[in-house]
């Protein structure tokens, strides 16, 4: 969508002139089409001119604010972090007239969690309902930069350049020159990497949901990683992240759905970044090998009860409980004809597919309801509901509670 804005704000650019005020007009239509805040900024970052989107917490008000940030900026065009705050980015090009450039942006890399949204609403003094900065992907950026370049200078730049950029020699040879004097040190200090079929028996253990054998293959696991870091603190966490990768692609392998999988893969790691001591990280890595191991061990002894195709049946649909499918659609994935799926299903749980999605869909409502301060319509909408109060009727229906009634009771 971006990218298509911007590109009929550049076939604007054709029916015009070439002057410097009309290419300003033509990058703050970009903005608009993007929809992002937009500077023109001039030496040490001073503002020349702005328009800001509405609702924005004056982050770039801050004095000094721009100047920092494109301190270490030297492309042409380029795309700048804040690293300071909550991960917020923004598009910067430099104009025809030495110094100049045009700055998009804020916009944050990702979603907010609402601990990041309370720091930035506590910094800047804004409430939660006022906060408003833009969610955009790093590719979206690069392709409004990849508009920009074409707006301002008439070229193509191929956004490919941004992602990959080629190794300076010297780089190489800094590289080749520390991989010589590590392995020296890694030989006089005897760290060890775990045997590849060691790791990979660890990969089968966890894979095959084998939670026997997995006792005290955690702690081994965690021996031989090398040296990751000088610093024993960020040397375990590298170590717990690494286990992480491991266990979430074994879990995968096993038949654990990709989305559950990394679902339970980000929340240990956000786990581990609250971890305030390396033995609080220890036993998250424990606890976090049992849990991916006993996931896939639960999922084949029910698969060993029931068939193989209503199991992945279920597993589609729990892929689709935010967003919509069609019964046909579940059956054309799994090619089969959709009246043997419904039937089989049925006989196998004794309910409809369309019924188990909807409960499901209201199963995870009510860990909303209880767990976030998300709005019924948000949850509704986000549930595929049609509307708030069909919403309502439904979740009565199944809990015998309104929503409101529910996370009343629930959180009190």
């Amino acid at each position: 969508m971006l990218r298509k804005a911007g590109e009929a704000v550049a076939e604007k650019k054709e029916t015009r002139g070439t002057a410097k005020q009309e290419k300003q007009e033509l990058l703050e239509a970009l903005s608009v089409a993007a929809g992002l805040s937009f500077f023109l900024l001039g030496q040490n970052g001073r503002v020349l001119e702005e328009r800001r989107q509405s609702g924005e917490p004056g982050i770039t008000e801050k004095p000094g604010y721009f100047s920092r940030l494109l301190e270490n900026c030297q492309e042409a065009a380029a795309i700048v972090t804040d690293n300071e705050v909550c991960r917020l980015a923004y598009a910067v090009l430099s104009l025809e007239k030495a110094g100049v450039r045009a700055v998009f942006g804020p916009c944050v890399l990702g979603t907010l969690s609402s601990s990041e949204r309370h720091v930035l609403c506590a910094q800047y003094q804004v409430s939660p309902e006022a906060l408003w900065i833009p969610q955009r992907s790093y590719v979206e950026l690069a392709n409004l930069l990849e508009v920009g370049v074409y707006v301002l200078h008439g070229q193509r730049m191929d956004i490919r350049q941004m992602f990959h950029t080629a190794v300076p020699e010297e780089a190489q040879a800094d590289i080749r020159k520390a991989e010589i004097c590590y392995h020296w040190e890694q030989t006089e200090e005897g760290w060890e990497h775990l045997p590849f079929k060691e790791e990979q028996r660890v990969f089968q253990v966890v894979s095959e949901g084998n939670t026997e054998a997995l006792r005290g293959m955690d702690i081994q696991l965690l021996e031989g990683v090398g040296r990751m870091a000088r610093g024993r603190w960020k040397q375990i966490e590298y170590m717990v992240v690494s286990s992480v990768t491991l266990a979430t692609r074994a879990a995968i392998s096993g038949g654990v759905p990709p989305a559950t999988a990394y679902n339970l893969s980000d929340l240990y790691l956000q786990r581990l970044e609250a971890c305030r001591e390396p033995g609080e990280m220890l036993r998250i890595h424990s606890e976090m090998m049992r849990q991916f191991t006993k996931r896939v061990k639960e999922l084949q002894e029910t698969r060993g009860k029931k068939g193989g195709y209503v199991e992945a049946c279920k597993t589609i649909l729990q892929e689709h409980i935010q967003k919509p499918v069609t019964m046909a659609e579940v059956a054309r994935q799994l090619s089969l004809n959709p009246c043997y799926l419904s039937r089989i299903f049925k006989k196998a749980e004794g309910k409809g597919m369309r019924e188990y999605l909807e409960e499901e869909r209201l199963k995870r409502a009510a860990e909303l309801l209880g767990a976030s301060d998300a709005s019924y319509a948000q949850i509704a909408d986000s549930l595929c509901y049609a509307s708030q109060s069909r919403f309502g009727e439904r979740f009565k229906r199944q809990y015998g509670k309104t929503p409101a009634q529910y996370r009343r009771d629930v959180r009190f």
